[in-house]
């Protein structure tokens, strides 16, 4: 007899279906499945089901149990109880010439649904995003003080003083006052200011790549397995990476 154990996370029902006999102890089936492979382990086992009615051939489970299966691979992630509304509507529809209800035909349905385990992991989904933005661009009046040297000439009077030679005149102290005009020259600045251009500016824009590093964790889905007692597991299929 095959044994189910139920385990409940986040509000979302998983079924993990291990046989504990036989040569199909332990097996899971990950999200791609042998169908060949499951009708075969039905066959051999259906017998063993809680639904099974004695006397019943293979044939009347059959339908459902590919039912089953073809469901749990259009709805991954989902537990049974999630879609069952959904199936019990098209079961109608899809059993063929299966003359089973959907009662009779909700065990094996669920069973070959269950028994599809599938495990998860999380993996990093980059986007690129573009910011837009906008860079001004204008000329604005600055201040600011320049000291220049100008070299300038200027005429200076200088008067020497020597000893006199010769006699004196009678008339050279007379009372009267004298005087000599010289004129002289000094250079002035002048300052005027002029605009001349220094540069020119082009503006324009331009693509930069480069590398962002993002470094995340991500969970991942494992199966474990206890054995107890004398009950030996074995798994078949693909074995995922790690």
């Amino acid at each position: 007899m095959a044994t189910r154990t139920r385990k409940k996370t986040d509000n979302t029902t998983s079924e993990v279906v291990g046989a504990v006999a036989g040569a199909f102890a332990g097996k899971a089936v990950a999200d791609v499945v042998d169908p060949a492979e499951e009708e075969k382990y039905w066959e051999e086992n259906y017998t063993t089901r809680p639904y099974y009615k004695e006397g019943a051939k293979f044939v009347e489970y059959q339908p459902a149990y590919q039912y089953g299966l073809t469901a749990a691979t259009k709805y991954p992630g989902k537990s049974f109880t999630e879609v069952e509304s959904r199936l019990s509507r098209n079961w109608p529809k899809s059993r063929g010439e299966s003359s089973m209800t959907w009662s009779k035909a909700k065990g094996p349905v669920q069973d070959a649904y269950d028994r599809t385990l599938k495990l998860y992991e999380e993996r990093l989904k980059v986007d690129k995003e573009v910011d837009t933005g906008e860079v001004d661009v204008r000329k604005e009046t600055v201040t600011e003080r320049q000291t220049v040297d100008v070299p300038v000439e200027r005429e200076e009077v200088v008067i020497k003083r020597r000893p006199a030679h010769g006699g004196a005149h009678k008339e050279a102290v007379d009372g009267q006052e004298e005087e000599i005009r010289i004129p002289v020259k000094e250079e002035r600045v002048r300052v005027t200011k002029e605009a001349v251009p220094t540069e020119e500016v082009s503006v324009e824009r331009r693509k930069v790549r480069e590398v962002k590093h993002v470094d995340e964790p991500v969970r991942k889905e494992k199966i474990r397995t206890t054995e107890k007692g004398r009950a030996k597991v074995r798994e078949d299929g693909p074995v995922s990476k790690s």
